[in-house]
C-alpha cells in the first residue's frame, strides 16, 4: 500500500511538472517534502495534503466559458448536417421497427392465426368445452418441456406470458399504425397494408383465446378442489342394522 502511494505521488508530481512547467507557485512542489524514509527500519511515512495533490487555482481558471462558445458555434456550424443526420437515423430506425412488425404479423406460430381460416364469429360458435380442449392440447404441443414431458403447468404458464405479450405488441402496433395513417406517413415506410389491416380481428382473436384460457383454468381449479375435498358417502345407522341382523340370520357353523 505505502509503495502504491508513493508511485500515486511521483505520477501527480510529473503530471504536474507538465501542466505548470517551471512556475514556482506550482501546488504539486510540496507533495515529495511530506515523504520521511528510516533508514533504521527501512519504513516509509507518507504525509499528503488533499490541498497539495489537486490543484484547485487551476481548476478554478479553467475556460469554461471559451469551451461553451466553442461548442455552441461548432453546433451552429454543423446545425445542417446534424439534422440531415438525425432525420435520416430516425427514418432508418422507422423502417427497420416496421420490417419487424411486418414479419411478426406473418408469421404463422403465433395465437391470433391459430385456426386462421376460420372467421371469428364461426371460432366463437365453437362450444366452448370443445375448443378449450383443443387449444389446451395445442398448448402442450407447443410448448412441452423435451426434459420433463409429464410436466402440465409449465406449457400453461409458458403460453399465459406468451398470449399477453401478443396482445400487448398488436395493441401498439394498431396504435402506431392509427397515427402514421392518419398524418399519411405510412406511404413513406414499408408497411404491409393488408396484415394492418385486419389488427382488430387479430387482436380480439387473441383476446378470445386467452378468456377462453382462462375459464377453463377456473373451471379446472374447481374440479380438481372438488376431487381433494372428497369425502365418502355416510353410512347410516339404519344400514348398519340391516347388515347387522342380516348377518344373525346365516345358520352358525354346525360340526
Amino acid at each position: 500500500m505505502q509503495k502504491f502511494s508513493i508511485s500515486l505521488l511521483i505520477i501527480t508530481t510529473l503530471a504536474c511538472s507538465i501542466i505548470y512547467g517551471s512556475k514556482s507557485n506550482t501546488p504539486c512542489q510540496n507533495l515529495t517534502q511530506n515523504i520521511t524514509v528510516s533508514p533504521q527500519t527501512s519504513q516509509t511515512s507518507v504525509s499528503v495534503n488533499m490541498g497539495d495533490i489537486i490543484p484547485w487555482e487551476m481548476l478554478k481558471n479553467l475556460p469554461y466559458k471559451q469551451w461553451g462558445s466553442k461548442t455552441g458555434n461548432f453546433l451552429y456550424n454543423k446545425r445542417y448536417f446534424l439534422i440531415a443526420t438525425t432525420a435520416l437515423g430516425s427514418y432508418l430506425y422507422g423502417c427497420h421497427e416496421w420490417n419487424k412488425a411486418n414479419k411478426f404479423l406473418s408469421r404463422k406460430d403465433i395465437w391470433c392465426a391459430w385456426h386462421e381460416e376460420m372467421a371469428l364469429d364461426s371460432l366463437v360458435a365453437v362450444p366452448q368445452r370443445d375448443l378449450a380442449a383443443e387449444l389446451i392440447l395445442e398448448i402442450q404441443r407447443r410448448y412441452s418441456n423435451t426434459n420433463n414431458p409429464t410436466d402440465f403447468l409449465e406449457p400453461l404458464i409458458t403460453f399465459v406470458k406468451e398470449i399477453e405479450s401478443e396482445i400487448s405488441i398488436i395493441s401498439k402496433l394498431k396504435r402506431a399504425y392509427y397515427v402514421f395513417s392518419r398524418t399519411h406517413l405510412s406511404a413513406l415506410f414499408p408497411i404491409n397494408e393488408k396484415l394492418f389491416v385486419s389488427l382488430d380481428a387479430k387482436l380480439q382473436r387473441s383476446i378470445y383465446l386467452k378468456n377462453l384460457f382462462l375459464s377453463w383454468a377456473a373451471e379446472y381449479k374447481i374440479s380438481h378442489n372438488r376431487k381433494q375435498r372428497f369425502v365418502p358417502p355416510f353410512k347410516s345407522h339404519t344400514s348398519t342394522m340391516q347388515q347387522t341382523n342380516a348377518s344373525s340370520i346365516v345358520p352358525p357353523y354346525s360340526k
